[in-house]
């Protein structure tokens, strides 16, 4: 297993060990890789969460 998707199930098996029911992922809409990752995983993607920025000069 390589290295990303090995780190996610160690989280998830750690969470569920902590007696969590739920986990929540973000990742950039463009990292391709991640996303199969996530999606492997059986995480799914949901609408909703804007990232807003500006530059102040």
């Amino acid at each position: 297993m390589k290295l990303a998707p090995a780190l996610k199930v160690e989280g998830i098996r750690r969470a569920r060990s902590a007696g969590f029911s739920k986990m929540i992922t973000n990742n950039l809409s463009v990292n391709a890789p991640m996303l199969i990752v996530n999606r492997r995983l059986g995480f799914e993607a949901r609408p909703g969460l804007w990232v807003m920025h500006r530059t102040l000069a």
